[in-house]
């Protein structure tokens, strides 16, 4: 019994010893940064015109307190974008080039962070209206980290800035870039992450120019190619189910595009869990094509 209570009493210090010896430190670090960016969540609803420097300041100290405390933490990278980001809203363009450049140094590993580094960067640029280093920056990104969300976004994201600002011959130019471009990613990419990232980018570069077909046609391939919870949970199916519906009835007058997409799905899943919700989908589309036929022989 003594020594049964010794052993017990050896295997306590030994768990004692091992887990005073784990790494608290990202856990503090969430603890910290929940606090500083409650902080700068309130910071950007404010107009920056009514908000002290010294505000700024002392969010960007707490961000950079957090970093010199815990230089190894997991989250510690990120928070440097933070600081970038303070910077960036209290338009201090200079410091936050300087922080975001400190990522691209300090974590060349870490494609995302980086690429998202430089779009701040850019950003810096853009607001004060110099768009040829701004587009500089954004082309080196998609350049440089076409692997990354960040960098798949930016094709997207300059046309989007031309059709934002009137210019619409360069904004048609480069919606034609960026529908070949995501074309592209998706031939190179077959049945991965990157193929249904290329097609969502796809399909909003259609709408944008109000290609609605072409649109509706993408939005159906991302349904009967990924109908996994990885890619589509089943608020998300739900949403790209009723798009599919607004666009194809008000902007297409077309029932039968939704009724084969549906339809393609049922035969390709028919064990999937939407299978009965869009068999119904079917039927109601077309009592509603029925009805308008209907309504549409009348006569005025």
């Amino acid at each position: 019994m003594k020594k049964l209570l010794v052993l017990f009493g050896l295997i306590l210090i030994g768990l004692y010893i091992f887990l005073s010896e784990i790494d608290t430190s990202d856990y503090k670090v969430e603890r910290s940064l929940w606090r500083v960016n409650n902080q700068y969540r309130k910071l950007t609803k404010k107009d920056p015109k009514f908000v002290p420097d010294n505000e700024f300041e002392r969010i960007a100290n707490q961000y950079d307190e957090i970093v010199q405390n815990y230089p190894k933490a997991k989250l510690t990278p990120r928070i440097y974008l933070q600081i970038g980001n303070v910077y960036l809203l209290k338009k201090d363009f200079t410091r936050a080039r300087e922080s975001y450049l400190k990522i691209i140094s300090k974590y060349p590993e870490n494609q995302e962070l980086c690429a998202e580094a430089l779009v701040g960067t850019a950003q810096t640029y853009e607001r004060e209206n110099n768009w040829t280093e701004a587009l500089n920056i954004y082309e080196k990104v998609q350049d440089e980290y076409p692997l990354t969300m960040t960098g798949l976004n930016m094709p997207l994201y300059i046309a989007s800035y031309y059709q934002r600002n009137g210019d619409l011959t360069q904004g048609e130019k480069a919606f034609d870039t960026a529908i070949s471009y995501y074309k592209d990613v998706s031939n190179r990419y077959p049945s991965s992450p990157m193929e249904f990232n290329a097609w969502r980018l796809l399909a909003t570069c259609y709408f944008s120019r109000k290609n609605w077909r072409e649109g509706v046609e993408v939005l159906g391939k991302i349904l009967n190619n990924y109908p996994s919870q990885e890619y589509l949970n089943s608020a998300r199916a739900s949403l790209l189910i009723k798009f599919i519906n607004t666009v194809s009835v008000t902007q297409l007058q077309n029932y039968d595009i939704p009724i084969g997409i549906y339809q393609e799905f049922i035969n390709k899943h028919p064990q999937h869990p939407m299978t009965n919700i869009l068999r119904q989908m079917i039927k109601s589309l077309g009592e509603l094509k029925s009805k308008n036929a209907v309504t549409n022989q009348k006569p005025g």
